[in-house]
């Protein structure tokens, strides 16, 4: 696992004229790694601060726990060409400092492991229907 931010895990495309980590990485070991944002889908203390897709989506499911999105056919989806997959994250709530969230409901494995289809589907501007 790497950890990475300010778009360092970009798959392709411009990365400050130059080639992102993940790329190097890629050029280095040949291994299409998993790579996931989680840097623009979450609540902001401004709610105009906020991505446009956020509230109408958070008004919709009020998750609990954060989500990812995958289509119909099982691909994950990505608010941004270059990533695997977004993460969206719930409103914030904290219990002793820390988002109630980081619990994940008692579970001890992975994000991915909580993928889950809706009961109907959720339309996203331009980029078709999804399940969460």
């Amino acid at each position: 696992m790497v950890d990475a931010g300010y778009a360092h895990i970009l798959e392709e495309g411009d990365f400050q004229g130059g080639m992102s980590m993940a790329e190097h990485l890629y050029k280095l070991t040949h291994l299409d790694v998993l790579t996931v944002e989680q840097t623009m889908l979450y609540g902001h203390p401004a709610a105009s601060d906020d991505h446009p897709y956020y509230t109408p989506v958070m008004d919709r499911l009020h998750p609990k726990e954060p989500l990812v999105f995958i289509s119909k056919s099982g691909q994950p989806w990505s608010l941004r060409p270059g990533y695997d997959v977004s993460v969206w994250f719930p409103p914030q709530t904290l219990r002793r400092g820390r988002p109630t969230w980081l619990d994940l409901g008692g579970e001890r494995m992975p994000l991915l492991r909580q993928w889950r289809a809706l009961q109907s589907p959720l339309p996203l501007p331009g980029r078709g229907t999804l399940c969460r």
